[in-house]
């Protein structure tokens, strides 16, 4: 039984738009470590940045369309990578990477771009797991948050359809197949998708523990405490992972800030799936100009 619903490491679209420029971005974490991503540029002047945080094992690839359509709109965006999700030789060579180790990824893109905005407006736009990392950024700096199928990972949160499956995958799959292989190759196994064994083993403890952050980090209800920017968001009832309580006990977590909670159908959106992961997909652009537009800053 497959944990997530699709490939999310490919390109959502193919196309490049005249509109706007795409160029590379390069920039070191701070213990050294050399960090990538893409910037997506509007013509004329922008009217505020958005950083995309990506979910647990998917490349920056799959935002593309979502990227380009924000600075189609006026917006810089940045999308990046976590160190270790590429090939099979950068997945191996980052087995020491931890969640936390992202967490001080996701810090450095967010200053990178907060570097490049000059000033604008920023929104920090993070999708399950790059939520999850907010108590790990300057998010004292950022205008608005807006968070994307963000839940707390325990597996007593899962649909009820695979927290057998996924007890399985963080109990035996995943200590036995990083130890043989050097990564957890979750996308052969049909279980996430490819991650470095230390990202896979510190999710692992933190979906199985009962308090999920609070295994690693003592003090992260005082660090989410500590977020005040307005936040909203959004879930869709068709999630294929995590269900209700996960995301109501997410959002609980941020009790110096009030939490805008947009619980939305499928059909709300004119559609007949979105799931985890879909509302990225190229095929949801409208949807991006009614849901998504109003939430960032200007």
């Amino acid at each position: 039984m497959t944990l997530y619903d699709g490939c999310y490491n490919d390109l959502s679209v193919a196309a490049a738009s005249p509109q706007i420029a795409v160029e590379p971005a390069h920039f070191l974490a701070d213990d050294g470590h050399q960090l990538r991503g893409t910037w997506f540029v509007p013509a004329d002047a922008p009217i505020g940045a958005v950083i995309v945080a990506p979910a647990m094992a998917t490349r920056s690839s799959y935002y593309t369309a979502f990227a380009t359509w924000l600075a189609e709109a006026g917006f810089l965006a940045l999308t990046y990578d976590y160190r270790g999700m590429g090939t099979v030789a950068e997945l191996r060579a980052a087995r020491d990477t931890s969640l936390l180790t992202w967490g001080g990824d996701a810090a450095r893109a967010l200053e990178t771009l907060l570097e490049r905005a000059e000033g604008l407006p920023v929104t920090y736009l993070g999708h399950s797991m790059g939520a999850q990392l907010l108590p790990f950024v300057r998010h004292d700096l950022v205008s608005r948050i807006v968070m994307v199928s963000t839940g707390v990972g325990s597996w007593r949160f899962n649909r009820p359809r695979i927290k057998v499956p996924a007890w399985l995958m963080f109990r035996v799959v995943a200590p036995v197949t990083t130890r043989l292989v050097g990564y957890y190759p979750g996308g052969a196994l049909r279980m996430t998708g490819d991650l470095p064994t230390g990202a896979m083993r510190q999710w692992a403890r933190w979906c199985l523990a009962a308090d999920y952050f609070a295994v690693d980090v003592p003090d992260i209800h005082a660090r989410f405490a500590a977020i005040t920017a307005p936040l909203t968001s959004v879930h869709f009832t068709d999630d294929e992972l995590l269900a209700e309580p996960a995301m109501s006990a997410m959002e609980a977590l941020f009790t110096g800030t009030a939490v805008d909670v947009r619980r939305l159908a499928p059909a709300d959106l004119g559609a007949d799936r979105v799931g985890h992961h879909g509302l990225f997909r190229a095929r949801l652009r409208p949807a991006w100009n009614e849901l998504v537009a109003p939430l960032l800053a200007t």
